[in-house]
This record gives structure tokens, sequence and C-alpha cells, in this order.
């Protein structure tokens, strides 16, 4: 990886164009050779806005590193800007060491990676639809899948090794759980995270320290279930219409709320978010650590 720094000058003594990484499009650096940042609205960045190439180091080391640091954290949804920034610095560190750059909360790195974070939480939601759609896809044709869906939400049966059991060795053991885990911990998904100098990540990805994305996925799950069970997703219509469909991707449509101001469907009071489930995330790590 080299600097290539142009002979064209754009103030006096302060920046220079240049390619950071070979085969990059040019960034702006200043005098000491930081990438300054690009400014945008934080909706508005895309990858070709990051200060060093897309490559795969970025999708199967970086974010990865990021979520595994994230699902440590005192609360997933609620992560301080400035205590995420700091860690995004420390990762690019290690996995970009050759490009000098400032990570901070209005910057191309800290936004996109805050997206990538979100989406892990929301894909953990949608990948516990899809396999609970799956278990009373399979269920016999007699069996009530509103009556079964109440049921696991009794006694957190749905959380149980054996539904049927009480016993508290069973808890957290159950199959949706970990399934749930094995397809959506950053950890499983990539074995090419970083180790950060006094973090201890590799403990981290033997099972230190994971009440917090334990606890996520539990309330993913009880909130698939709700669904279910409420009514706000008709199992067997959704079923109909999979198979019926042409699409390969499954896909599940949330109803939507009217908002009588603006006259507009939303569908933001199913979403899987910090305003619906931060506390019940946290009531589920603090159940898990006692």
């Amino acid at each position: 990886m080299k600097a290539e720094i142009s002979t064209t000058s754009t103030g006096p003594d302060s920046v220079f164009t240049g390619s950071i990484i070979s085969g990059s499009q040019e960034r702006t650096c200043d005098k000491n050779g930081y990438v300054i940042n690009v400014v945008k609205k934080r909706s508005e960045y895309s990858m070709k806005d990051l200060p060093m190439n897309p490559d795969n180091h970025w999708s199967r080391s970086f974010i990865p590193t990021a979520t595994l640091w994230c699902s440590i954290q005192n609360n997933i949804w609620n992560i301080l800007d400035d205590e995420f920034a700091i860690a995004l610095q420390a990762i690019f560190c290690v996995v970009y060491p050759d490009v000098k750059y400032h990570v901070n909360t209005s910057s191309s790195v800290f936004s996109l990676a805050s997206q990538h974070v979100s989406e892990w939480c929301s894909g953990i939601h949608s990948t516990a639809i899809i396999m609970m759609m799956n278990f009373f896809s399979q269920l016999n044709d007699d069996a009530d899948i509103r009556t079964t869906a109440e049921y696991l939400k009794s006694e957190y049966c749905f959380l149980r090794e054996d539904p049927d059991s009480l016993e508290l060795a069973g808890m957290l053991r159950s199959v949706f759980l970990v399934e749930l885990l094995a397809r959506t911990h950053p950890v499983v998904a990539s074995s090419e995270f970083v180790e950060i100098s006094g973090w201890d990540l590799w403990a981290v990805a033997g099972g230190n320290n994971s009440a917090g994305v334990i606890a996520l996925a539990a309330a993913a799950l009880e909130c698939a279930i709700n669904f279910i069970a409420e009514g706000t997703i008709d199992v067997e219509k959704v079923l109909a219409e999979w198979a019926s469909s042409a699409d390969s991707k499954n896909k599940i449509k949330l109803p939507k709320v009217v908002n009588p101001l603006t006259g507009r469907g939303s569908s933001a009071p199913y979403q899987f978010s910090a305003t619906h489930w931060s506390s019940d995330t946290t009531a589920y790590k603090e159940s898990i650590q006692r």
C-alpha cells in the first residue's frame, strides 16, 4: 500500500490530492497525510465515500469486529456515539494501518458502520420471524397456530430446552435461540475479526460476556412469536403467498398504522427497534446475568 503525492496543491501547504491505496479513487489529505473526511448527511454516505478502497477487509474484518464490540456493550440499543467512534478508530488502525484517518461521529466510516450494526439488529429479528414461520409451517394440519404461539409465549417456553419443562436448568437452551444465534452472531458469520489490544475478542468469541447478544436474540424471538400469537402476521396466508410466488426470496410485510396528522401509513410501531425493545432486551440481559 503506497501513498502517491500529487504535485498539484489545492492550498498553501494545507492539503494534497493523492491515491491513498493503489487502484483507489483519489482522496484529499491534509499536510500530515490524514484523509480529509467527506461531510454529508449520515443517510447519504455510500461505500465510495470511505477513506480507503472498499475491499473484503471492510466486510469481512472491520464490520464483524465493530459488531462484536457492540455486542458486549452495556446496552446494544444505546451506545454513545463518541464511544463508538473511539472503538471504530482503534479497529481502523489495525485493519488499515497504512491509511491515516480520524474517525469522528460525522465521518463516512462511523455512519456506514452504524448502519451495518443497525442492519445486524434488524437482521436478527427478520431471521427470527423466518425461523418461526418455518416451525409453524411444519405443524400438523389440525394444529392451531395462534394457540401454539400463545403456549410458547407462556412461561417463556420458547426459550426452554424442553418447552413442557419449567426446570431452570433448561432455560436459554431452546433450539430456537441456539439456531438464531448460530445464524446471526458475527463470530459465526466471519472468523476474520481482528484482535484489538485490551479487548480480548477471542474470549468474547468463545462465549465470554455474551449476555447482551443472547438477550437481543431472545427479545427478537419474543417479538416474532408475539406477531404470530396476536395475528399481526397471518402465518397460513403468508405461507400460501410464498408457495404461489415465483420470487425465491421469502418476504414478510408488516401492517402499517396510519398517522392521522399526515395521512401516511408506517410500520414503525411493529419494527424491532430501540424505541420498542430496548427495555425488554435490558430485562433479558439482567435475568441472564442473574
